[in-house]
């Protein structure tokens, strides 16, 4: 009697230890919170952004989520002026070693467009005209830059004068003299006079 009893001990527990250790791992798998999944809990590289991941608990099995998504190359990336005429952009990626943004490249986007010289008129009423700068200027502004174009005078030209001489004793000439923008075949730009000369009066005497 003795020997069954024990025998039957023997097996009961034998049965108990095969289902603690097959039920065990199944347990350690479940959860009842997400705290129970905070091992899942990791950021990795995805492409130019960086994700965050985080274990929850989804009907008492552990899944990840993807909770934050930091996209580098959005958030960091820019134009920025080199110089007065030329672009350059900044390129910002994912680092796999340090699971951060990092800088990638930085390499040449666009050259502004070359100075051209041109030649303006006056003001209206008035005789002359002056040597135009257009220039395209590179302009920083919040994370970009391009290129604005504007236009100034390079050159002014001689202001109009007028004044009255004798052309000879008993002849008297009137004189205007303007400056005018002018431009040779290889297209330099310079600043001319013309002069305009018309017939006065006739008097007695000219002094």
């Amino acid at each position: 009697m003795a020997k069954k009893f024990l025998l039957s001990l023997f097996v009961a527990f034998s049965l108990f230890a095969v289902f603690f250790l097959v039920a065990e791992p199944a347990r350690a798998a479940g959860c009842s919170t997400d705290l129970d999944c905070w091992h899942l809990n990791k950021k990795a590289c995805a492409g130019d952004s960086v994700e965050w991941y985080m274990g929850i608990c989804v009907k008492g099995a552990c899944s990840i989520a993807v909770m934050y998504v930091e996209n580098c190359d959005l958030l960091y990336s820019r134009d920025y002026c080199d110089g007065a005429d030329k672009i350059r952009r900044k390129e910002w990626t994912c680092d796999a070693g340090t699971v951060s943004c990092v800088e990638d490249t930085d390499v040449p986007k666009k050259t502004c467009d070359a100075p051209v010289y041109s030649c303006q008129p006056r003001e209206l009423g008035t005789k002359g005209t002056d040597i135009i700068i257009k220039e395209s200027i590179c302009f920083d502004g919040a994370g970009t830059a391009e290129c604005l174009e504007q236009s100034n005078i390079f050159q002014r030209c001689a202001d109009y004068m007028e004044f009255y001489r004798c052309k000879s004793d008993t002849q008297v000439e009137h004189v205007e003299t303007w400056g005018v923008c002018d431009s040779d075949p290889a297209g330099n730009f310079f600043c001319g006079l013309k002069t305009d000369i018309t017939a006065g009066k006739v008097c007695s005497s000219c002094t």
